[in-house]
């Protein structure tokens, strides 16, 4: 991260989201487009490495389907703008604020699905 250089590779979950300088929330996704198997589901599963190039003062918001699912939920269907929306409010914070914003956000959104010890958010900046 410190080369501002980020590699990766999706074992099934969720595209990381990215809040760039200017607040532009996207997702960083897989070049290839295929998402591989669950870690530990099949011993010779592929994954396919991709390398981004981020700006300095960037952020990076990796987060499980769980927490995804129990924030988008509105009524009975899913809303994949809802988080980026949020990320796009909160994402002037620092980290410790945007993690605490977030908590209380979901703990608020009573029509999201149940919560789960699952959810998980893991929240990076990068440096300027």
């Amino acid at each position: 991260i410190g080369a501002r250089k980020v590699i990766y590779a999706n074992a099934n979950h969720p595209d990381p989201f990215l809040i760039g300088p200017e607040q532009q929330v996207s997702n960083l996704i897989i070049q290839s487009g295929i998402k591989g198997k669950p870690l530990g589901v099949d011993l010779n599963s592929i994954y396919t490495e991709t390398v981004s190039n981020i700006s300095g003062g960037s952020k990076l918001i990796i987060c499980t389907q769980d927490l995804i699912e129990q924030a988008s939920k509105v009524g009975d269907r899913y809303d994949p703008t809802w988080l980026p929306q949020v990320l796009e409010t909160i994402g002037r914070l620092s980290l410790s604020e945007m993690r605490n914003s977030l908590e209380s956000i979901l703990s608020e959104n009573k029509n999201g699905t149940a919560q789960k010890d699952s959810r998980l958010a893991l929240l990076l900046e990068i440096p300027i």
